[in-house]
């Protein structure tokens, strides 16, 4: 009698497996335009990062390790070619002071005072000894440049977690704190 009751369930399966199918497939659909949705969202670069992202290349202090450009030659310095020009470049200030309130503001104030465009002030995720500057695009190269070699602080490609979406990045350090 055992081998005959499991036929007789076999129409109650599939009429439950029929009822959930349609179920199933848009449980799928919205779970693959929910997936679309938060990729587009977060990758999109048309608002500055207020903060430096963790990679795996970071230093044990959570922040990138510069690869510090060459100081370019005694021919080629800002000095001696056309005057730099700072005005109206983007730039993200970062405090990586480790605490030192008001690090940030008070550089983006002065470099404001030059003429950048200062999008955002925030807090660095950690701590860095010398003023670091990123440059993003080409344009700001020479104002990352210039500024460094006016300051000692480092200048350097920004890496792939810093935002593209402003030309400069300036990691305020301990030294100017």
């Amino acid at each position: 009698m055992g081998r005959h009751s499991a036929p007789g369930n076999l129409p109650f399966l599939r009429s439950i497996l029929a009822g959930m199918f349609p179920w199933l497939v848009v449980g799928a659909i919205v779970a693959g335009a929910v997936w679309v949705a938060v990729n587009a969202v977060g990758g999109d670069e048309s608002q500055p990062e207020v903060a430096v992202a963790p990679s795996p290349s970071e230093t044990a202090e959570g922040l990138p390790e510069p690869v510090i450009t060459p100081t370019p030659s005694e021919e080629s310095t800002p000095e001696d070619d056309e005057p730099v020009d700072f005005e109206g470049v983007t730039a993200q200030v970062l405090n990586a002071t480790g605490g030192v309130t008001g690090a940030g503001q008070e550089m983006a104030d002065r470099l404001a005072r030059l003429g950048l465009d200062i999008v955002a002030i925030d807090t660095a995720l950690g701590e860095i000894d010398v003023t670091t500057i990123y440059w993003t695009a080409s344009s700001g190269r020479p104002v990352a440049e210039a500024l460094a070699s006016e300051n000692g602080w480092i200048v350097a490609k920004k890496p792939d977690n810093l935002s593209s979406s402003v030309e400069i990045h300036v990691l305020v350090g301990k030294d100017e704190s």
